[in-house]
């Protein structure tokens, strides 16, 4: 477009990397992005909420709650390649998801939720 860049533009611009396709592309990265900011503005326990980790000791799952006095979301995020579990909460079995970088809800199995490789959950409590 005859615009000078500070940085070099990485050559896949030219083939869907950029925001004019990301667009029209219903499951793209800018998609993704602009969902997961919509999410930060309608649920604030996102953004301010206290921070609590679930299984700080799993290498697999990075799972943790923020919660304000009214809300309460829960994400939980597959760092592996593979299926991998994560105990909820006695107090919050109850969960809407609100997020999900797969096309399915997570199964629950032996009181844990399973979540498929490189998944994204996010679930807000609703047994307040």
């Amino acid at each position: 477009a005859g615009v000078e860049t500070w940085l070099p533009a990485n050559q896949n611009y030219q083939v869907g990397v950029n925001v004019e396709d990301q667009l029209s592309i219903e499951e793209s990265l800018l998609k993704d992005y602009q969902e997961l900011l919509e999410l930060r503005r309608r649920y604030p326990a996102l953004i301010c909420g206290s921070f609590s980790w679930l299984q700080p000791e799993d290498k697999n799952i990075l799972a943790y709650i923020r919660e304000i006095e009214n809300q309460t979301c829960i994400i939980g995020i597959n760092m592996s390649q593979r299926k991998q579990g994560f105990s909820l909460p006695d107090q919050h079995k109850k969960l809407r998801l609100i997020y999900a970088t797969s096309h399915r809800t997570p199964a629950r199995k032996n009181g844990q939720l399973q979540l498929d490789p490189f998944s994204v959950v996010i679930f807000e409590a609703i047994d307040q």
